[in-house]
Order: structure tokens, then sequence, then C-alpha cells
């Protein structure tokens, strides 16, 4: 049928497989009178060729009689418009779209003859699907990873960034005229679990089978693994950025490899350690002192293996913001002491730490010294709640609550500032143990014990004397505040060869929130030593012994574990730099910038009191690697006041500026995207979330060496359907073509036979 329906110009016409009906109408009718003439005019004209006048064959006479005839029918259908409705049966290829993914986890060489899994679902492609589905489908080609692009890709082609199958799968199908079938060719390594079975879903309600191939090994493969288990999000300026990696690999145990850590875009590392992998993850940690503020970028990344099948997952980024604002530590004690003149002096020599001591003199007054950032310094504890805002950290020594009500201060204006400065402002407190403080100091039922972590009453002795050694609780070795080690093992060792201390307060129970890091163990009973909870914005730190100074004055080795104690408590109860009243800061809630994910930040707004800003007009410009610039307008929301969250999509590899401005001050933060995407935790192929979209689907799904299995289950059956057209016969080359050969087969014929 296809010729004919060429011949009457029908278009597609190789889809034509028969004619089931047909209709003639034409469009200039002739009244029938008229149609008579001329109908009878050509059959006389045709018949003058049977008069016995004319010399001629009766072949010939019957041959120009039907030329005369056909010609005379041809110009009828020209003069009447005659034109035929055709009722078409048509046969319609199915539409099958091709899906190869082109994330990351595609660069890995585990298939066969070393090839990357992007190359051999590339091969799988053009071998295997365009043959033998080409002749019979319309295919589509499509590369899938965060989102659906449309052609097929290079081998050679660089497979980056995370995988959306259940995305790409869904774009698919709105935009690819809802196809018959998908076929997937990927590892099945997807970001969105919960995507892929919406996809599934609306592939089953629309009637799309998806067929997967999967290139690629179960399982981890072979090949070094690097990710960062703890970073700092920001240190000031002269202490040490701390970063720890897990260093793994699979089927390549007991090879060593070095690990180096990079600084920004330096080439040379600022540090290294030899490490022999194994299966199982090997910690690795980093200290390294930058120079320079501002945010830097740090690479850890271990050498190559021959062995291994990729070396994405060899590094990791991550970033750390230096600030160079020193921790303003105010320190009120109610007497001189040893624990002052150890402390007090340390304190004073930390090259990051701001010193302001206040000491009760026995005689009345105060003695202060460092420097003062309270006016009235013959009052020792600052007046207003703005002066003691001004400060990081507050430590409390042996001070006896009636201080706070001298004047006839009944309310105790200056605790309740205490309280305000952790709660409100989010600053950091300690509390030492002594003479007069907790219980042996009538703290009780005061606003203080409100922020403690434990409750300080209704004990008949609040003092226990003698020579005790100092236990840390066993799980909180690693703690921030314990860790005189990097290594648990050796942070015991260091605490069990402390010299012993000399008293402690007896104080009770601890509260549900807080944290026991250490302990007195007498007489069956367990005493807290120390003990930390956060409380509203701030962080309370409280020990109950007062004669720390022994570990300074009676340490047995060169190690200054005193010192390390103390830098490490004062640093964890510090507030935090980045946030100050008027200073739309920019912090991140997530380390791991990957392209085409939503990296989530967040800005808090105070006003001067440390009070939430609701409702302000901030705004964020975001500024893309290639240029392209947008702005948002975060708002909070009533359960987090004052708190704006909101996220910048990484739509492409590359430097990310996001500044945040509020009432004409400014924060900047640099966000670098393009470390490795989250499935490369665990690169190996995934043939289980294949199958279950096929299941669900209708579909089918194997291995590499099961793709014909699979492909031979892809119905391509063509569908039939009818289709009604208009061919219009008078307007047809064909007609015009077959009056001009009847004219000349009869002028022809004529002058063969001698007439004129």
């Amino acid at each position: 049928m296809s010729w004919i329906s060429w011949l009457f110009s029908i278009r597609d016409s190789g889809s034509v497989e028969g004619i089931r009906g047909w209709d003639l109408l034409a469009w200039s009718p002739l009244a029938l009178p008229l149609l008579l003439i001329v109908i009878a005019a050509g059959i006389a004209l045709g018949g003058l060729n049977l008069a016995p006048h004319l010399v001629l064959r009766p072949v010939r006479r019957v041959l120009l009689l039907g030329l005369r005839l056909a010609g005379m029918g041809l110009i009828v259908v020209i003069v009447l418009q005659l034109e035929a409705d055709l009722t078409l049966v048509r046969r319609q290829n199915p539409q099958v779209a091709v899906l190869i993914d082109t994330s990351e986890s595609m660069a890995l060489k585990d298939c066969p003859q070393q090839q990357s899994r992007l190359a051999a679902a590339v091969a799988v492609a053009k071998s295997k699907i365009e043959p033998s589905l080409g002749r019979h489908a319309d295919l589509s080609w499509h590369q899938a990873s965060w989102r659906l692009a449309p052609g097929l890709p290079e081998p050679a082609a660089e497979p980056q960034g995370p995988t959306d199958l259940g995305t790409c799968i869904r774009e698919c199908i709105e935009t690819a005229g809802t196809p018959r079938a998908i076929i997937l060719l990927s590892d099945g390594k997807t970001a969105h679990q919960d995507r892929l079975a919406e996809a599934a879903t609306l592939a089953k309600r629309t009637g799309v089978q998806v067929f997967g191939i999967c290139p690629g090994k179960p399982g981890r493969p072979r090949a070094i693994s690097v990710r960062v288990t703890g970073a700092d999000a920001y240190v000031r300026l002269g202490d040490e950025v701390s970063l720890t990696a897990n260093v793994a690999a699979q089927d390549i145990a007991g090879r060593g490899v070095t690990v180096n850590l990079f600084e920004d875009d330096n080439p040379a590392p600022c540090a290294e350690r030899s490490v022999e992998i194994a299966d199982k993850a090997v910690p690795v940690t980093f200290r390294h002192r930058p120079t320079t503020p501002g945010r830097h970028r740090y690479r850890i990344a271990a050498g190559s293996v021959k062995e291994a099948v990729t070396d994405l997952t060899n590094a990791t980024t991550t970033t750390v913001e230096v600030i160079d604002e020193p921790i303003r530590v105010l320190y009120v004690e109610g007497t001189p002491r040893y624990e002052l003149k150890f402390l007090g002096r340390w304190l004073a020599r930390d090259p990051v730490l701001e010193l302001t001591t206040v000491t009760r003199m026995p005689k009345g007054g105060w003695y202060v010294q460092g420097k003062v950032r309270h006016k009235k310094i013959d009052e020792g504890f600052p007046v207003t709640a703005a002066e003691m805002f001004d400060y990081d950290v507050l430590i409390l020594g042996d001070i006896p609550r009636a201080v706070f009500r001298e004047g006839g201060d009944l309310a105790e204006t200056r605790l309740v500032q205490v309280v305000d400065f952790v709660v409100k402002r989010g600053g950091g407190l300690i509390t030492l143990g002594g003479q007069s403080v907790y219980g042996a100091g009538l703290y009780q039922g005061s606003v203080v014990e409100q922020v403690l972590p434990f409750q300080i009453g209704g004990m008949k002795n609040y003092q226990l004397p003698g020579l005790y050694a100092f236990e840390p609780a066993k799980e909180m070795l690693s703690h921030p505040v314990m860790a005189l080690s990097d290594d648990p093992r050796a942070s015991r060792e260091a605490w069990y060869d402390m010299p012993k201390l000399d008293g402690c307060n007896v104080v009770g129970a601890l509260k549900p929130a807080a944290t026991l890091l250490a302990y007195r163990f007498q007489n069956d009973k367990t005493y807290p030593l120390i003990a930390t909870h956060d409380v509203g914005r701030g962080r309370v730190l409280s020990l109950t012994c007062d004669t720390t100074w022994r570990w300074e004055l009676q340490r047995k080795t060169d190690v200054d574990n005193y010192r390390a104690f103390w830098g490490r408590a004062v640093r964890y109860v510090a507030a935090d730099p980045r946030t100050r009243p008027g200073r739309p800061s920019i912090v991140a809630q997530s380390t791991r910038p990957v392209v085409g994910t939503e990296f989530p930040l967040v800005t808090t707004l105070l006003d001067p009191a440390y009070g939430p800003v609701r409702n302000a007009d901030l705004k964020v410009d975001v500024t893309e690697p290639s240029g392209r610039t947008y702005t948002i307008y975060p708002a909070d929301l009533d359960a987090s006041p004052g708190l704006y969250q909101y996220g910048v999509l990484l739509r492409e590899r590359g430097l990310y500026t996001v500044k945040s401005s509020y009432r004409g001050a400014e924060s900047t933060r640099e966000i670098l995207a393009g470390d490795t995407a989250a499935e490369m935790d665990d690169p190996g192929a995934d043939l289980a979330s294949l199958s279950f979209i096929a299941r669900e689907t209708g579909g089918k799904a194997g291995s590499l060496d099961e793709a014909d299995s699979v492909l031979a289950a892809v119905s391509v059956e063509p569908e039939h359907y009818e289709d009604k057209v208009t061919v219009a016969l008078w307007n047809l080359p064909l007609t015009a073509g077959l009056l001009i050969l009847v004219v000349c087969a009869d002028c022809y014929a004529r002058k063969r036979s001698g007439l004129v």
C-alpha cells in the first residue's frame, strides 16, 4: 500500500497498511443537465474515432476512443473538483526511551575489559539496543543524572554529579510523549529512593514499562575510600584545625598508602600520614594551624593504587572558617587562691584568649587585671547586661551567694544577668568548686541553680575532703573537653597518670539533659566532678573540684595536660563568634556541597539584647560559577524566630558566592561544589533498585550479561489505528500527469495513423 499512498500524496505513506472505506465529494458540482451534456460531448468526441470514413484498424479505433473517454473523465474530475474521503488503517511503531546514567558512580571501571560502567552502557546501546529495537520502535536517547538531558553520551564522557533516577524517569514520561517502554542503563545508584518509588507509581499509572540493564558489580568495589568524619566548623586564628577522615579499601587490604592534607589551592601538602589500608575503616587525624583568617578549603587525599577501579573516592574536601577574634574570658574569683594563680596565669598566656580577672579582696573591694570591657571596675562584676554580653566565657570561682546581694540587691540582678548571659546571649559558663559555692555557698533556689547540670540542695554535707584519683567517664574519653589525645586509649592513660586532687563539693543528681564527664568514686558512691549541658543558646561546664592546679604543680611528665584540659574546656563553652547582634552570618547545615543537591544554609539575626529579629528584610544574593546571579528573600518561622533557613541549589561545579545583607551589614560565604556524590560512599552496583521499578511496572531488569534477555522482553509490536484523510483528486500531480499523458498518447496515435 505504500506506493499507492505515495501516488495519492497521502502523508506518512509508509505507515499505511490498507483502506477500510471511501467516499467521493465534488466541491464544484455541475447541474445534472450540464453534466450530461459534458459527458455526451465527451462520448461524441470519442465516437468520432468510429466514423466509417476514417481508415483505422479496429484496435486503434478502440484505443483512440478509450483515450478520448479517459481524458474527458479527467477533465470532469478537475471541473467537479472531486475529492475522496478515505478511512486508512495505519501502523504505528512503539516509542521506546533509552536512559543512560551519566552520574559519577558510572565512572567505575568494574565492567569486562576494564571498561567504565558508562562505556559499557553506551556499548550496549549501540551494539544491542539500536540494532534489535531500532527497526521496530521509535527510539529516543536521553542522559540521566541529576536531571534529564537529551542525546546519547560519548563513551569517553566524564561522569559527574549524583543521580536522581526517579526524577529522570518522571521527566522522560512527561516530555517524551509517554513512551511504551523505558530502557534504563544504570548502576542503580540514586540519591532519592523515595522519588524512585514515586516514578514507579507514575509509570504504572501511565502504562509505561521500565526495563533495567545494570553495568558494574554489586558490593563494595575494589577502591580506596576517604571520607571526613570529623571537622571543626570554625576555629580562631592561632588555634589548630582538627580534621579526621576514615580511610578504607576493598580487596586491597595490607597495602600502604600516603594520605595528604592540602590547604586551599596549594599543591604542596601541609601534612601527611602513612596508613596501612584495610577492609575496616582506619581513622586518620590531621592537625594544622592556619596562618590567615577567612574560609579555608581542606582536601584529604590518599594515593592511587593500581588495582583500584576508580580514584574518585580517594579524596574528600571540607571547609573551615578561621576567625580572627579572641575568646573574651571574664574570670571572677571570690578570694585569692591557688586555682586563680595557676589557671589565671595560663589563661593569660593563651594567644587565642583575651582574659579579664576580677578578684574579691579579703578586706573588701575588687582587684581587676587584663583588658576590662565593663566600665565600673569598682563594682567588680559587670553592672549591665550589655557589658556582660560583651564577653564570650564567664568563669565563676569561689564566690558565696551573699556577694550578689550586697548593696541591698535582693533580686540578685547580677545572678540573673549570668543566666541571661548563657540562655539569651549564648555565652559559656564555667563554675568551679570551692569552699563557698553550690550548696556550701547557699546557692539552693537561686536562678543560677536553674542552669547548672546537677542539683545542689538536700545534702547533709557539702564538702568531701581528702585526696582522691580523678576518674574520667570511660565513654567520654573522646569528648572535646576530655580528649587529651586523638587516641582514646592514650587519653585514658594520661588521665590515670594525673596527680590526685584534694577535696570536692558534694552535689545532687545530674539533670536529665546533662552529661557526666568525670567523677570521684569513694565508699561505693559516685560523686560528680565535671558535668556539662546546653542551656538555651549557651553551654555550662561545672566542676566540683577546686584543686586542678595540682595537675600543673605536681605533673610528672613534660606533657602539660593541665593546659590542654583548660584550653579545651574554655573553647568548648565559648560563644560562637559567628553570631553577633546585627550581623547576618551565614552558617552551613551540611558539610558536603555536592553538585545537583540543595545546600542548606541558615542566617541568625539578633538584636543588641540578643533577642531574635522577627520578619527581617533579609536579602541573600547568590552568584553561581557561571556568573548567573539571583536573590533569595528567606523568612523566619514562629517555631524558630530569628532563624532564617534557605538553600542554594548547586546546579554546576565550581565556586558559589553567597552574600547576606541586613540594614547595611553584610556577610559573605563561599561554597565550593564538586565533592563526590553521597552515592560514592557505597558505589557498588545496585541491581535491586532497577529490579524494584521493573517489577512495579511489569518490566524486567538484569545485569550486563543478561542484556539480551532483558531486551527480548521489550514489546515492539506495532499498534494499528484508523486515520481519516481527504485526498483532492482533482489537484493531484497524478491527475495532471495522467491528463498530459492521455493527450500526448492521443496525438501520437493519430499521427501514426496519418490523421491530422
